[in-house]
């Protein structure tokens, strides 16, 4: 099928952030608890099945991708949002949809377990110690201590690096499939192709989400210091967290209509049918 790869300007990049932030505040709590109801499945999925479950999440990981653009996409026309949209594109009506979902969700699976395993691999599993513990103190990210260990540090630089790859082939693969009509290998290719032509608008992009978040969590949690003492920080972080990760995930949209075009939109990528109850109409505009 005939793709066309639309011209982003690099100034986009801001706006895709910006779109994302108007779609959460148009429903904070709905798009929010998309989000939590994903990672409440994931830990169930990793409790009760430790070495399978840590797989089945993160296979699930593009699902979380695409369900956050159907609801993003149902929003924008005035339609619901419900946790069903994240399994959309594993119930697609078309089975070759649904196989090319699964097929992505295998494989990014397998690949973010090789870049865990590469990384443990060269710091001698220091990180995911280090990571553990944070967990079992209730903080994201290994403490400053723990990231002075050069062999630490590079473990997360690495890690984060070759996870930072991992995204750009998935970053538009589930909603080429989905809306696309593509299959697995191909829509990992356009994908790759549309980030790569749109470079400098994701360098902006991901230069502002970085900057946002340098900048801003650190003047909150002195902030919320400063009003409630030493615990109150901790406790919101978790819920600020799931709010700058819901903004995100957001912004996932935006960015797929610059680079392919609304779905079913003329000269946009051909529209097929999904379920009635995850993917309205498209609205007018981006």
């Amino acid at each position: 099928m005939g793709l066309p790869l639309l011209t982003v300007a690099p100034a986009r990049g801001l706006r895709w952030i910006a779109q994302g932030w108007a779609l959460w505040r148009r429903r904070p709590l709905s798009l929010t608890g998309l989000l939590a109801a994903f990672l409440l499945l994931a830990m169930l999925l990793v409790g009760l099945v430790p070495l399978a479950g840590t797989a089945l999440a993160l296979a699930l990981v593009p699902s979380l991708s695409l369900g956050y653009m159907v609801a993003a996409r149902s929003l924008q026309a005035g339609g619901p949002v419900h946790a069903g949209q994240l399994f959309a594109g594993l119930r697609h009506p078309r089975p070759a949809q649904r196989r090319a979902q699964w097929q992505l969700a295998g494989a990014y699976a397998l690949l973010s377990l090789g870049v865990m395993l590469l990384s443990d691999t060269l710091d001698g599993g220091r990180l995911q110690a280090a990571m553990a513990a944070s967990a079992d103190e209730g903080a994201a990210l290994p403490d400053t201590d723990a990231l002075n260990d050069d062999g630490v540090a590079g473990a997360l630089l690495l890690r984060l690096g070759l996870t930072a790859l991992l995204a750009v082939p998935f970053w538009h693969a589930p909603a080429l499939v989905h809306w696309g009509g593509q299959g697995a290998l191909q829509a990992l290719f356009s994908s790759t192709v549309a980030v790569w032509r749109a470079r400098q608008a994701f360098t902006i992009y991901l230069l502002t989400w970085g900057a946002l978040v340098a900048l801003v969590t650190p003047l909150l949690v002195l902030l919320l210091h400063a009003l409630g003492g030493a615990s109150l920080p901790n406790l919101l972080m978790l819920p600020l967290a799931l709010v700058i990760s819901a903004v995100f995930y957001a912004t996932l949209w935006p960015s797929y209509v610059d680079c392919f075009g609304e779905p079913g939109a003329a000269g946009a990528t051909s529209a097929t049918p999904t379920a009635p109850d995850s993917d309205p109409p498209p609205a007018d505009g981006a």
